[in-house]
């Protein structure tokens, strides 16, 4: 099974850095898959800071994902995650394709992975995202309320943003650290708080030894791989290919 991490902007730190946190192939559930990971064109955006650089990014990157002559065309793999903690314009433009593989940012399966824990554990509630820019607050907080809908928003803080560039996040661990135990934590008394950004990739373990014991950290991108693969799995079974799957 082939799965495609592409990092939408044109930083390929960024893409270093993700790759270097998820590893590039595994096991799962005894399905062997190996991980694609990208960076988008030249003319995408360095970083996404807003919806505009987002929408440029998505269409940048569509140029390569949907090029039937690219290595990187869309319909080459299993699933797809795109590296980006937002409501990124590109999973709806590959959905829209015939035979699109399954598809995320990872925005929706971080928030829905933590919808399967309940009030005790370490998982627990409340939830909350700390975000790179102040930029992302509101539009990350008008998503969450698209996915969860209003009976569940009580689980949730408001998001919080540390106003560090996406590029900088992984040189300003004990700053995010300080935001995640005065905000998150501190002010609205979150337990389970999300990285909301692809610039947070391979630093959490360095922000968990910074914030309080009782906080959680969970890394969207280890999440969304999961969701990804296990879509794949399914949908391939249903169609009897499962034998192929390897």
């Amino acid at each position: 099974m082939k799965i495609l991490v592409i990092n939408p902007n044109s930083s390929a730190s960024m893409t270093d850095s993700v790759a270097k946190a998820l590893g590039g192939n595994g096991n799962a559930n005894g399905i062997v898959y190996d991980i694609v990971f990208a960076t988008g064109p030249g003319d995408s955006p360095p970083e996404i800071n807003d919806e505009k650089t987002a929408v440029q990014s998505a269409e940048s990157c569509w140029k390569v994902l949907g090029d039937s002559r690219n290595p990187l065309y869309y319909a080459n793999f299993h699933g797809i995650v795109i590296a980006c903690f937002s409501d990124h314009p590109l999973v709806k433009k590959i959905q829209e394709q015939e035979s699109a593989p399954p598809v995320c940012s990872l925005l929706s399966p971080s928030v829905l992975y933590l919808d399967l824990f309940g009030g005790v554990g370490k998982i627990s509630p409340p939830f909350s995202i700390v975000t790179s820019s102040k930029e992302w607050v509101e539009p990350l907080d008008n998503s969450l309320r698209g996915i969860m809908g209003p009976e569940k928003l009580s689980r949730w803080c408001p998001t919080v943003a540390a106003q560090v560039s996406p590029l900088g996040l992984a040189g300003e661990a004990e700053h995010v650290g300080c935001v995640i135990r005065d905000e998150n934590f501190g002010a609205y008394g979150s337990k389970t708080v999300i990285l909301g950004c692809a610039g947070y990739c391979g630093i959490r373990d360095q922000l968990q030894a910074l914030v309080p014991s009782e906080v959680t950290l969970v890394e969207p991108c280890k999440v969304a791989v999961e969701f990804v693969l296990a879509a794949a799995r399914v949908s391939d079974e249903d169609d009897g290919k499962a034998s192929g799957l390897q």
